[in-house]
C-alpha cells in the first residue's frame, strides 16, 4: 500500500545520520516511528498532547515520532519531529515550546519567504505576541499556527544573530551542560 511504501521511506530517512543545527550529529536511535493515515489515527496516538490539525508530534522520552501521512509533506513533517528529538536528546534541561518549535523549523529547513510574508502580516495586524503568549498561539487554531511557527522560528534565529558569533550553538552548549533555559539565554 501507498502508505506502507511511505512508511519505509521515512523510516530510512530517520535511520541516516544527520547534522543538526547547533547540535552537530545527534544519534536518535532508538526510535520508535509510527505513519498514520488521517487526522482520527493522529488523535488516537497524541491523546490530546497537540492540536487535530497537527501533522506531527515527538514524545522525546519515549523516543516516539508519530507522522501523519494526510497532513502536509511527510518528509518536511519528519524533518521537523526529528529537529525535536535532536534538541531533546541533546539537551537535558526543559527549554520552552516557543524555542522547541522554532528551532524544529529552522533546524529542518522550513523558515523562509511565506513564513517572512506570515511575520510581516502579524506584525503588520499587530498581533505579534510575547513569548509566553507565543507558546499558547502554537497550540491554538490552525489559522493562528502559521504565524506563530514563523514568529518562534524568527524569534530561534533572531536568538543566535545576537550573539557575537552569530549563532545559536553557544546557547546550544550551554543547554547540553544542564544549564537553564533563562540563564544560557542571558549568557
Amino acid at each position: 500500500s501507498e502508505l506502507s511504501r511511505a512508511g519505509s521511506v521515512l523510516a530510512d530517512l530517520a535511520a541516516e545520520p544527520h547534522q543538526w543545527l547547533g547540535l552537530g550529529e545527534v544519534d536518535l536511535t532508538p526510535l520508535t516511528l509510527v505513519l498514520v493515515a488521517d487526522a482520527e489515527g493522529f488523535s488516537r496516538w497524541s491523546q490530546g498532547r497537540v492540536p487535530r490539525w497537527g501533522a506531527g508530534l515527538t514524545v522525546p522520552s519515549r523516543r516516539l515520532v508519530v507522522i501523519r501521512f494526510d497532513a502536509g509533506t511527510p518528509i518536511k513533517t519528519l524533518r521537523h519531529e526529528l529537529a525535536h528529538l535532536a534538541l531533546h536528546t541533546a539537551v537535558p534541561v526543559r527549554v520552552p515550546l516557543w524555542f522547541s518549535e522554532g528551532y524544529a523549523a529552522v533546524a529542518a529547513g522550513e523558515h523562509g519567504r511565506l513564513d517572512g510574508l506570515q511575520l510581516n502580516l502579524a506584525v503588520a495586524l499587530g498581533r505579534v505576541p510575547g513569548l509566553r503568549e507565543l507558546d499558547g498561539a502554537l497550540r491554538g487554531t490552525a489559522s493562528d499556527a502559521g504565524a506563530a511557527y514563523a514568529l518562534a522560528a524568527d524569534a530561534v534565529l533572531e536568538v543566535g544573530r545576537r550573539h557575537p558569533s552569530g549563532s545559536l550553538e553557544p546557547l546550544l552548549t550551554r543547554l547540553r551542560a544542564g544549564e537553564g533555559f533563562d540563564a544560557a539565554l542571558v549568557a
